[in-house]
């Protein structure tokens, strides 16, 4: 009988755990079936990530200013690699590896973009050291024009930790835009990147391609720019003969950025495809500074050009009438204890407000400066905004430096500020300091009374924000016949940028530089009568604005306004 009993209660036993066993394999085969699928492909399906196609950017015509062409990347799964294995592959590939950053690490992790077709080969020939590789084609940015628009369109780069705490769609090795148009329109331009997958074995060697369908990236918007791609290109050939200069032209109508130019510069693809610390240290301490956008973030004194505004303040407060010869020029002007020198040792006799702009008499404006006063000049000067950023869809602009009298009053002291600054200031020497693109604004401004917000992307005409200069339209129109005076009159100061068939408006400048030579600098509108392009060049160390940026700017009017013209037939 016991016996008997201890059998049955073996047997309970015995179907009690295959019982269990039995709903254990049901639970992990049929209920939790797809948990441990995925757990298993895990184990050995490897995602590789794919970039997308960056949008490409094109010109206000539709022509190609940057796209893309494809390279080789390499890329190891972490995870699997040795030590050994990479400090030959750096070797190999000629790149600094850092073990430590890598073993263990999971997924796919780029090594090398660019690599040669003789590299591929090498490292392809080695698969039994380095089962843990992976050589994909990849599409990198490629610039067509190299460095004409560097400053314009930018480059593109590999995140930085700061990009990768700022954007969790990113990871690391993927590409991103650095400055310009690229990190002003990353977002439409980047797309999203998609996988490819790998079956692998316990060494990570590839034993399967595409074991499930891939996810394919999607490509990047192109965007329309409103700069012109032969006017660039020309601006890059008349300053061949000058080592630093930057052209900025904009179309008053509507604020269109036509011409965006800044010399020296970098060849945005070599610095998209890596460069390494020290040829970017190099390149920081260059002391031509070739990484400065000139048209947005160099600061100018603006020199002649900016008797324009102290005409306009002069004019608006009616100290002096368009046809008065209030002064006369005799080579100096005396204020005080101390004489203030014209431009023309011999002087201009007795001038009006039209040809005093035309022969840019410094004693007519220090006249002008004088009768404004300091204090209200600098007030009057802010008015038009220039201290302020303009809004240029493009980052790393900086507003102008127009100092007011708490500034002064700092530095000199309350109640012991010169008087006589003024002077200096009205001609656009001294604290005041303004962007090319300022000063391509005042330009637009000034021709047809008000202009948009200057702008890059090609934009609604509806969303645009728009500027009135803040002096009557009447007093504009004083201004303009000075300005045609200036490059069509007899003593013009700005001859050098006519045009047969075309009636061009300007104002010579050469601004004082402490570290050499003077700027030469030229703004300009035209036609006269319906203006459609405002332009301003400033070659750097080069003289007088007459003699080398009214050339400069006459040529890049004409290749404009005739190109468009000829496109018409």
């Amino acid at each position: 009988m016991g016996n008997t009993v201890r059998y049955k209660g073996f047997l309970y036993l015995f179907f009690a755990l295959w019982g269990l066993l039995l709903l254990r394999l049901v639970k992990i085969q049929i209920l939790d079936h797809e948990q441990y699928l995925k757990q298993a492909e895990k184990n050995y399906i490897k995602p590789l990530r794919v970039p997308p196609l960056r949008g490409k950017i094109l010109d206000r015509e539709g022509r190609v200013l940057a796209d893309w062409k494809p390279i080789f990347r390499i890329s190891v799964l972490g995870e699997k690699t040795t030590k050994e294995g990479l400090l030959e592959l750096s070797r190999l590939l000629h790149v600094d590896i850092d073990p430590d950053t890598i073993i263990g690490r999971p997924g796919y992790i780029r090594i090398k973009d660019g690599a040669s077709l003789e590299e591929v080969i090498s490292v392809e020939e080695r698969e039994d050291r380095f089962p843990w590789i992976v050589v994909s084609t990849i599409p990198t940015r490629r610039y067509l024009y190299d460095g004409a628009f560097f400053h314009l369109l930018g480059y593109t780069g590999e995140v930085s930790p700061s990009d990768l705490e700022r954007d969790p769609n990113y990871r690391p090795g993927d590409i991103i835009g650095k400055s310009g148009v690229e990190k002003e329109y990353e977002e439409m331009l980047r797309g999203k990147p998609g996988y490819k997958f790998y079956s692998v074995d316990a060494t990570g060697k590839i034993i399967e391609t595409d074991p499930r369908p891939p996810i394919l990236p999607v490509k990047g918007k192109d965007i329309v720019l409103t700069v012109d791609l032969g006017l660039q290109l020309y601006a890059d050939s008349l300053f061949s003969d000058y080592r630093r200069g930057v052209a900025v032209a904009l179309d008053p109508r509507n604020g269109d950025v036509l011409l965006f130019y800044s010399k020296p510069y970098a060849d945005p693809n070599v610095l998209s495809m890596g460069i390494s610390r020290e040829e970017w240290k190099k390149l920081l301490e260059r002391k031509d500074n070739p990484l400065l956008d000139r048209c947005i973030a160099g600061l100018y004194p603006p020199g002649s050009i900016f008797k324009l505004v102290t005409g306009a303040i002069a004019l608006d407060l009616k100290l002096v009438r368009p046809h008065d010869r209030p002064v006369v020029c005799r080579g100096a002007y005396k204020m005080g204890n101390r004489l203030w020198r014209c431009w023309l040792p011999s002087g201009h006799g007795a001038l009006d407000f039209y040809h005093a702009i035309e022969q840019s008499c410094d004693v007519y404006f220090y006249y002008l400066g004088q009768k404004i006063g300091l204090a209200r000049f600098l007030k009057y000067v802010r008015n038009f905004g220039l201290q302020e950023k303009l809004g240029i869809d493009l980052p790393g602009e900086k507003g102008g430096f127009i100092p007011d009298m708490a500034w002064y009053e700092e530095r000199y002291g309350k109640g012991r500020v010169p008087e006589g600054l003024v002077l200096n200031l009205a001609i656009g020497q001294g604290e005041i300091l303004l962007t090319p693109l300022d000063l391509a604004f005042l330009t637009a401004l000034i021709s047809r009374d008000s202009t948009a917000t200057p702008h890059i992307l090609k934009a609604n005409p509806e969303k645009l924000s728009w500027h009135r200069a803040p002096v009557e339209g009447s007093i504009l129109e004083h201004i303009r016949r000075g300005m045609y005076l200036a490059v069509n009159g007899e003593e013009g100061t700005g001859v050098n940028a006519q045009i047969e068939g075309i009636e061009v408006a300007g104002k010579t400048g050469t601004a004082q530089n402490p570290h050499g030579k003077e700027h030469a600098l030229f703004a300009a509108f035209a036609p006269y009568e319906d203006p459609q392009i405002a332009v301003v060049v400033i070659v750097e160390n080069a003289g007088h604005g007459g003699s080398f940026a009214a050339p400069i700017a006459g040529k890049l009017i004409e290749r404009y306004l005739k190109g468009k013209e000829n496109a018409k037939k």
